[in-house]
């Protein structure tokens, strides 16, 4: 396995959701490293370009993957209010406070692109639908595999693989953000709107929200620079 550069001595000084560890990497390898590293904005741009404004899929993928996060809170007010976040009251209470100003913000939850979202994915769902071949001894046997199941199938299938990754950190951050887009999934396609969340869900899913918007704004951050060394 080829071993991602971003363990250079170059990389290590990069700040933002840039990855080589495969030629065209997903969303979630655009939010493993979102954090600043370097007050230097020339250098960051310069690595910018080279891995991600190069192939303007990557950014779509971001893009794309923080909207289903966005829309998967957005459909968990219902379910976070039922939530027991902490055995303790004070706690409880200290972050049901801090939850409900996240749906307080109607500028951020609201807004008609968002509330979009979650009803085109489960129209798009209802309507796909796969065909796989089941054989026995006597004949073949179709089976019809819906939209929603083939998501939940893959999202585990996704889950599992991350367990092949060599490296600690990764397989952790990796994980925790897989398991916040299943979750948005989760809420969106199913009932679980309606249930409480276990804790695991809650966290995976904001920390995951958290590590995208942060990813989306570097992203605009970097465009903006490339922008003004472009004209300069």
């Amino acid at each position: 396995m080829r071993r991602s550069r971003a363990t250079s001595s170059t990389t290590t000084r990069v700040r933002g959701p840039v990855s080589d560890a495969s030629p065209r990497p997903p969303a979630l390898h655009a939010i493993a490293a979102t954090h600043p590293r370097a007050d230097d904005d020339d250098e960051c741009a310069a690595e910018y370009k080279r891995r991600i404004a190069c192939d303007p899929e990557r950014l779509s993928n971001l893009r794309f993957a923080f909207a289903i996060v966005l829309a998967g809170v957005r459909e968990s007010k219902q379910a976070m209010q039922k939530t027991r976040f902490d055995e303790d009251a004070k706690i409880d209470a200290s972050t049901r406070e801090l939850v409900q100003g996240l749906f307080d913000d109607h500028s951020f939850m609201d807004g008609e692109n968002i509330k979009r979202v979650a009803p085109l994915l489960r129209a798009a769902a209802a309507q796909a639908s796969e065909c796989s071949v089941l054989t026995n001894e006597d004949d073949d046997e179709w089976l019809e595999e819906t939209g929603v199941w083939q998501v939940r199938q893959r999202s585990r299938a996704v889950l599992r693989l991350f367990d092949c990754v060599q490296c600690g950190a990764c397989r952790i951050h990796g994980k925790v953000a897989w398991f916040g887009v299943a979750t948005a999934l989760k809420l969106i396609y199913s009932d679980a709107s309606t249930r409480p969340l276990c804790r695991v869900e809650v966290a995976a899913l904001l920390t995951t929200l958290a590590k995208l918007a942060t990813a989306v704004r570097f992203a605009e951050e970097m465009e903006e620079i490339c922008c003004e060394q472009a004209a300069a």
